[in-house]
């Protein structure tokens, strides 16, 4: 009346089962951003402009003037770094949605530059940190 299961007829269907399991697609859920797309690209577009700025000076002190711009930035959007890492998370966690946010990062960076006449760029228009100027006057002495 009962089967008889052999132990190792049970070791092969577990094996089965959690290999099954195992293979099941995990659906992760979709993290939606906080922040508008016109925000996400006001936020973006002062983060490059910073990094370019911050790239083509010639100090050791890069890292700092980095922390002095982002906090600006967050000062500026109301924003904290936990905030700007979970949205930036969320907006480039697709790349379709992230194609068409820098298609119209790279359209808003143009426009200003073309406001700032020509051979000019919107970097030069970046107001410099106090404290990069000790630092370019000391590094002259």
């Amino acid at each position: 009346m009962f089967f008889k299961i052999k132990k190792q007829e049970v070791l092969w269907i577990l094996i089965a089962i959690i290999t099954l399991i195992a293979c099941q697609e995990k659906k992760e859920e979709k993290v939606v951003p906080d922040f508008s797309e016109e925000k996400m690209i006001a936020i973006m577009k002062d983060i490059h402009l910073v990094e370019a700025s911050v790239q083509s000076e010639k100090t050791r002190v890069k890292d700092s003037l980095l922390t002095i711009y982002y906090n600006h930035i967050y000062d500026i959007h109301s924003i904290t770094e936990e905030d700007l890492e979970r949205n930036i998370s969320a907006w480039f966690s697709d790349a379709e949605a992230t194609n068409k946010l820098y298609q119209k990062i790279i359209e808003s960076l143009s426009i200003d530059e073309s406001k700032y006449g020509k051979g000019k760029k919107p970097i030069e228009a970046i107001e410099k940190p106090k404290v990069l100027e000790d630092v370019n006057k000391r590094q002259k002495r």
